[in-house]
């Protein structure tokens, strides 16, 4: 992820905390990396669950052609998880 996404990733808790009404869940459908999904490439995204988490924000997310799944989850344990 470079630089200019990666500051546009973290932003956007920020963002729909400013909302007038906030959401019922937020949904990530997927690529949670740049390319290939390298465990250093989740550091953005794991600091947008803990925003949206803290924020009391429902999280969705699912993996795409560039996440990495053993990465993806491990980085992501979910115990309401679905195969």
């Amino acid at each position: 992820m470079s630089r200019s996404e990666s500051a546009a990733a973290s932003s956007l808790p920020k963002q729909v905390d400013a909302q007038p009404t906030q959401p019922t869940f937020v949904l990530i459908d997927g690529d949670c990396t740049f390319n290939v999904g390298l465990p250093k490439d989740y550091q953005t995204p794991v600091s947008l669950v803990v925003a949206f988490s803290a924020a009391n924000i429902l999280l969705h997310m699912t993996m795409g052609n560039h996440d990495d799944r053993a990465a993806f989850l491990k980085r992501f344990p979910n115990d309401e998880r679905t195969d």
